[in-house]
């Protein structure tokens, strides 16, 4: 059964259509797929030749490139 509960407004938590449990089990969805993604990604490119090292900082940079973004409109 879903649960309904009411938030402060005494209103269902659904934004968006979508329930906060729901939207918990989303997010575990994706994190488990870039997972998975991180994983094949990893293997292709170091079963190809990659330097390992090579490899680290290209994957840094690109999570620089895409996490500081959203940490500057988070926090702006």
């Amino acid at each position: 059964m879903e649960d309904l509960s009411p938030n402060i407004f005494g209103e269902p938590l659904i934004v968006m259509g979508i329930q906060d449990s729901s939207k918990a089990h989303l997010a575990l969805i994706l994190v488990q797929i870039g997972y998975a993604g991180n994983h094949v990604i990893s293997k292709l490119a170091l079963s190809a030749g990659i330097n390992q090292m090579v490899f680290c900082i290209f994957r840094d940079l690109i999570a620089l490139l895409v996490l500081a973004p959203l940490a500057y409109v988070k926090e702006k």
